[in-house]
């Protein structure tokens, strides 16, 4: 599964939200995967730079992937969704993490403002 991505300013950093749903995903679901993604922006100037949340879903298998064990899973090739929110943020990000405390969600960056 190869999908591209493109976003209006360089990311030097993102970090993935964790989800419950386990480590070990044989199949594809119905509908394809969903991944939430935070990541910072490095734009020319200070002003420009964001902090992006991004919702990827519908990631279903390629037309370019092998097929080896010849499965019966259907072979419906959706466009994947890209839904973003972003704030804004006076600096370039130059590391973000997330982490889960008492099932919150916290973002944390370190920063370069000139």
């Amino acid at each position: 599964m190869l999908h591209s991505l493109a976003v209006e300013w360089p990311c030097l950093s993102f970090d993935i939200l964790p989800d419950n749903l386990g480590a070990q995903r044989d199949k594809i679901p119905d509908g394809g995967h969903t991944v939430y993604i935070v990541a910072g922006t490095q734009a020319a100037k200070p002003g420009d730079n964001k902090l992006m949340v991004m919702k990827m879903s519908q990631l279903c298998r390629t037309s370019e992937d092998s097929d080896d064990d010849n499965s019966d899973d259907s072979d419906v090739e959706e466009d994947p969704i890209l839904e973003t929110r972003h704030v804004a943020h006076h600096g370039g990000v130059n590391r973000v993490r997330v982490c889960i405390f008492l099932s919150f969600f916290f973002v944390s960056l370190v920063s370069l403002c000139l």
